[in-house]
């Protein structure tokens, strides 16, 4: 918030990034039949929960990868290291990152006018299985933004990692039974991006049972694991000046 202008130009940039996929979208639908077994505004809820979730996970913890990467490449993450607090603790408490707030608001809105729009009725259970998704999806973020920031410890230059996870997020923000039987499995359960779009839209739409949660939370935390795990392996290769 020091820099105003700055800090207004990353939340305008956001807003019209995130806009992207829902206007092709539109576009899409607009000369197609687009995809089959969505409406317009049912992607529009899927892309628009992806959006806040991607807002949401970053508004919190956007902070562990960004000022991990920054400390341990000009070598001052020792600093981090000698404080009376676990490391990946003080990292994620570092938040919120405010840059990212563009993403909850914009994903919010998408969502509510959407389902204005589709003129559906949502149950009760269809929500509460909705939210229970939100909040794994935004573990699966967090996970996969440690995944990051722990790779920084071996590889200094990690900003072609980043690019990678934004491209995970951008599978998310499409229906992820368009990459066939063995994407569906892929982005369920080994890297369960799904969790973060697919999922939470298919159990607003009453097409998922309570009971799959039980699957796609185990594979969520599991990732969450192997990404705590992976951080601890990667720290103790932390060598000071620039990794």
């Amino acid at each position: 918030m020091t820099y105003r202008t700055d800090f207004a130009i990353k939340l305008i940039g956001s807003l019209v990034f995130g806009l992207i996929a829902p206007l092709i979208s539109i576009l899409i639908y607009s000369v197609s039949q687009g995809i089959a077994g969505w409406t317009l505004y049912q992607l529009l809820i899927l892309q628009g929960t992806m959006t806040f979730v991607i807002g949401t996970e970053g508004l919190l913890f956007g902070m562990l990868s960004w000022d991990t990467m920054e400390s341990v490449r000009e070598g001052r993450y020792d600093l981090e290291l000698i404080r009376p607090i676990k490391p990946m603790t003080l990292a994620t408490a570092k938040g919120p990152n405010l840059d990212l707030l563009s993403g909850q608001i914009l994903g919010a809105t998408i969502i509510i006018i959407s389902a204005i729009k589709s003129n559906t009725h949502f149950s009760l259970q269809s929500t509460l299985l909705y939210l229970m998704l939100i909040v794994l999806g935004i573990i699966f973020l967090f996970a996969l933004r440690a995944c990051v920031g722990a790779f920084s410890f071996w590889f200094v230059r990690t900003w072609s990692l980043v690019h990678l996870m934004d491209t995970i997020k951008d599978i998310g923000r499409n229906p992820i039974s368009i990459f066939g039987p063995g994407g569906l499995i892929l982005f369920s359960f080994f890297i369960p991006i799904g969790v973060a779009s697919f999922y939470p839209a298919q159990a607003l739409f009453g097409r998922i049972n309570i009971l799959l949660l039980i699957p796609v939370a185990i594979s969520v935390f599991a990732f969450l694991g192997l990404s705590i795990l992976i951080w601890r392996l990667a720290i103790k290769k932390y060598s000071s000046a620039g990794g």
